[in-house]
């Protein structure tokens, strides 16, 4: 029932097939909401429209024409005259020929390069399975050098020893504080919109080096939005965000003033009557609509386009709803525009007042706009137009009106025509312009002249170079014989549109942009700072990702100076930063390779050319977040390191590819998933280097402990099996997890991503599993040789002591053993429980963090100091398990151990501060934490 199906002309009838059954060479026949089954060459097009944001990303449907192209290299969204499988029919009719059929068409070639599985383990992967290994034949080399001492006497007690080595090199708690780390990574991430799909990303996150993101919804707010107004010699200025009808008009000082400025505070709101006639003109002109949801937010239905003119009406008090269903009179109706004139600019408020005394002069009420018909959008002539009764005055259809309204009488009925649309298809229709009276301010027809016509195009390139799509705002009063006659012209459309459309009035331009998130510009400000290179690969007109991208800052705002590389090493200018995606797919790899540096801005992007940017971003040896949403972008998030998909506007088969999904497809979510990886991966490094260093103590204690032989010549071990199983599980795991979960450094973001080739064991951090180890094993043996051979009066000791269950004079005899090994356990645990905090940071003092801001490292600490005394104090714990006695003048030991601990690992960092990475100053934590509390915070307006 729900397989496909296609309509294809065989025989010379149309005829509905399974759409498997379709072959190369058929002639597909389609209409509004079919479904495209191949690839196909169009051979007919009537008002075609298809939606094609599944292969391009674009929200708008593509217009489909027949002519030919001649260009070869036209990327999928410029081939206006094929249709792809897959695609929808979102308006008018067609038929093609069909060219391609399953795997071999777009989305098939999609569909191939995204059907291999990733194999390739992830660095942390590999080099865990060589930890694995290397201790794995270190625990078999020592089990042997413990046979070798004993001179392969081998009993139960060697055997246990041996075992007792081995478990003391493997960390066991690793598996488990890596999994709860990796989890509550997940969870932070989750709160954060970032929903993490594969375990590895998490690592992989942590060493991102570039970011290839979409413009549309994730850079951008995904919704038009007027931020420009051109009306009688003046621009004016839109604030708001995406479709809220909340924001300020307010004028400007010229075309090319950021749009995204926010208007001065003692700037008076524009709302002169010929500024509220162009708002009037977009807001009638469409057949959009915005709303509140059940959750009270607004959102818009229609096209996007007129939808934000509706947003930007509804600004000045101008709401279509109200005025297509309420009853108002005219007075009403221009104060709900115009405010007192002790809010206005004078010029303004002279308009006005002379509006209001007309209309004071009227005091029915008239009833509301009468919808009579239009003339649809047709992507030949980029244009429409809408017919409105009114039945009113002639200067409240053009406020202050003159010349051809002028001359009808109040309180008949008019009808007017609003057209809005391209400028190059709208501005050769227009006869005349609105302009302001220059001795008293009012409004005033005057002929289009060529000195306005190029005035107007200058106005247009202005605004166009800030990547805004202008729009022409028109409108006429039809004569009477129109009138009469409308009924009959309006139903033989589009036969008569020329009828209609001439002579019109322009009212104004209307500049529309797709806006930037309010937190993408600081979010791109800190992956600069954290070194990472941001580049935007987006379907969109060269101009309009640049405009954008120097917006949110991936592009210097001034594009005649150089643009330094974020490695500032050189400079390269930013003409070559932006390069439209025909050109760098015509290059070859070596040519690429080339580049000083890769193109910042991909416009017109394919999804080939997605895939060629991340791979030559691999050639350089770059770690490459991609973003994607449509199904086009499913192989570039494969080939990706860190594929990320839109959970909003992203496809199934986009999410499933991908190992990130973003919840709210915002670009300041993968910062923060970034800065989230790189603080899991700095745990990871805390929690190993303390768990590895707890085991090569263990190591030291116990291998340099076979020195230490009894009366009968037998090694007396310094700890007991069940020792060795309490440090591991019980005393380094706890606090591990609390590494695990530290909270993130705060400049973790103000470092460079970690080259893809460095590991985990890094030479520092060798160096400090090493030196930590070293110290804490060399100072726990030396505390069990200090009790052993330092008491007085110690008598003399066998192997037997290693005996579990062993006699009563056994245990008597073996006092001084039992009391060494529990100094030399105590000795152990503490070293490790200091070590923790220790481990925080790698090169900062811990005397200047605090010891209560991580709970569960805290809690771990004390957690590890209680448990200590009911196992060295309770008789049922102490000899019969852990065969160790009580402790008392030892505790000057423990105490001593751990302060010589404390204070050579501090000169060591000292050392590491001073001599090893001196390069890198140093500033106190609280300085961090301030700093990075304002410049961190992303969810700020945009910087002027």
């Amino acid at each position: 029932m729900s397989a496909p199906t296609a309509n294809v002309l065989r025989d010379g009838r149309i005829t509905t097939i399974p759409a498997r059954e379709t072959v190369v060479g058929d002639v597909l026949v389609f209409t509004d909401g079919d479904q495209v089954i191949a690839d196909a060459r169009l051979l007919e097009a009537v008002n075609l429209r298809v939606d094609e944001a599944l292969l391009t990303g674009e929200s708008v449907p593509a217009s489909k024409q027949t002519l030919p192209i001649d260009d070869l290299e036209a990327s999928l969204a410029e081939r206006k005259n094929m249709v792809y499988k897959s695609c929808v029919v979102s308006g008018g009719r067609g038929s093609a020929v069909v060219v391609s059929i399953g795997m071999d068409t777009e989305i098939g070639k999609i569909s191939h390069a995204v059907s291999a599985p990733k194999t390739e383990k992830t660095p942390l992967q590999k080099r865990m399975i060589y930890l694995a290994y290397a201790l794995f034949f270190a625990a078999i080399i020592l089990a042997l050098v413990i046979f070798a001492v004993n001179k392969f006497n081998i009993d139960h007690n060697t055997i246990l020893y041996a075992v007792s080595v081995s478990v003391a090199i493997i960390p066991e708690g690793l598996v488990a504080v890596v999994t709860v780390t990796m989890s509550a990574g997940i969870r932070r991430m989750s709160h954060k919109a970032a929903i993490v799909r594969k375990l590895h990303a998490l690592e992989l996150l942590g060493s991102v080096s570039n970011i290839c993101s979409d413009k549309t919804g994730t850079i951008t707010q995904g919704k038009m939005m007027v931020t420009h107004l051109w009306s009688h010699e003046q621009v004016y200025g839109v604030t708001g965000v995406g479709v809220i009808p909340e924001g300020k008009i307010y004028p400007l000082e010229s075309p090319d003033s950021n749009p995204l400025q926010a208007a001065p505070t003692n700037t008076a709101e524009a709302r002169d009557s010929l500024l509220i006639e162009a708002l009037l003109c977009g807001c009638l002109a469409s057949n959009a609509s915005i709303q509140k949801d059940s959750d009270n937010v607004w959102f818009g239905n229609g096209d996007p386009t007129e939808v934000a003119l509706i947003s930007a009406a509804h600004k000045v008090g101008l709401k279509r709803h109200e005025l297509m269903t309420k009853d108002q009179s005219p007075l009403e109706l221009l104060q709900n525009m115009c405010p007192p004139a002790q809010t206005v600019a004078p010029e303004i408020s002279k308009q006005n007042t002379q509006l209001l005394s007309i209309l004071q002069q009227q005091t029915n009420t008239l009833p509301a706009l009468q919808f009579l018909g239009e003339l649809p959008f047709e992507s030949q002539v980029k244009r429409m137009s809408s017919f409105y009764l009114f039945n009113v005055d002639a200067s409240v259809v053009c406020p202050g009106g003159t010349g051809t309204a002028g001359s009808m009488n109040n309180n008949v009925s008019v009808v007017k025509m609003f057209t809005k649309g391209a400028l190059e298809t709208v501005l050769p229709l227009c006869s005349h312009i609105w302009q302001t009276n220059a001795a008293d301010g009012t409004p005033k027809l005057e002929p289009m002249t060529e000195e306005m016509l190029s005035h107007l195009e200058s106005v247009s390139l202005q605004f166009s170079a800030q990547g805004l799509r202008v729009l022409a705002l028109a409108s006429r009063i039809c004569q009477q014989d129109e009138v009469t006659t409308f009924a009959d012209k309006i139903q033989a459309l589009p036969d008569f549109r020329a009828d209609f459309e001439k002579d019109l009035h322009l009212l104004g331009l209307a500049g529309l942009l797709d806006p930037p998130r309010q937190q993408s510009g600081p979010a791109v400000a800190l992956c600069h700072k954290a070194g990472i290179t941001v580049h935007m690969a987006t379907g969109d007109h060269p101009a309009t990702a640049t405009a954008i991208s120097k917006l949110v800052g991936i592009l210097p705002a001034d594009s005649d100076m150089s643009q330094p590389l974020s490695a500032g090493e050189v400079s390269v200018p930013v003409a070559q930063l932006v390069m439209h995606a025909r050109e760098f797919d015509a290059k070859t790899d070596e040519q690429i390779d080339a580049l000083v540096e890769l193109p910042r801005v991909l416009a017109r992007c394919s999804p080939d050319t997605k895939v060629k940017l991340v791979k030559a971003l691999h050639r350089r040896n770059r770690r490459v977040a991609m973003t994607g949403d449509g199904v086009n972008d499913a192989a570039a998030l494969r080939a990706a390191d860190v594929g990320i998909a839109m959970g909003l506007a992203g496809s199934d088969v986009t999410k499933q590819v991908a190992e990130i999904v973003l919840t709210d497809d915002n670009f300041n979510s993968i910062v923060v998933a970034i800065e989230e990886g790189r603080r899991i991966f700095a745990n990871l490094t805390k929690f190993i280097v303390h768990l590895l260093s707890a085991n090569v103590a263990e190591t030291i204690a116990l291998v340099v402990g076979l020195a230490f032989l009894g009366d009968d010549g037998r090694t007396v071990f310094p700890m007991s099996p069940i020792h060795v199983l309490w440090v591991n599980m019980v005393t380094s795991t706890p606090p591990a997890l609390g590494l695990g979960l530290e909270k993130p450094s705060p400049h973790g973001m103000e470092v460079p991503p970690r080259p893809a080739s460095q590991g985990l064991f890094t030479p520092e951090v060798l160096a400090d599993i090493f030196v930590a180890g070293g110290i804490q094993g060399a100072l726990t043996i030396a505390a069990y040789a200090i009790v052993l051979y330092g008491t007085p009066g110690a008598t003399a000791f066998t192997s037997a002591c290693n005996e579990e269950g062993a006699s009563a004079e056994i245990v008597e005899s073996c006092t001084e053993v039992y009391r060494a090994r529990a100094t030399c356990f105590t000795t152990l645990c503490i070293l490790i429980l200091i070590h923790a905090y220790n481990c925080r940071d790698a090169r900062q003092s811990v005397f200047k963090s605090k010891l209560t801001d991580n709970r569960w490292l805290f809690w771990s600490f004390v957690f590890g100091i209680v448990t200590l005394f009911p196992i060295i104090y309770v008789p049922w714990f102490n000899v019969p398990v852990f065969q160790h006695k009580p402790i008392s003048w030892e505790w000057g030991i423990v105490i001593a151990a751990a302060v010589i601990f404390e204070v050579l690992y501090e000169l060591y960092k000292l050392y590491k501060r001073r001599i090893w990475f001196p390069e890198q100053p140093r500033k106190s934590r609280g300085q961090l934490q301030r700093r990075s509390a304002r410049e961190i915070e992303l969810n700020v307006p945009l910087p002027v």
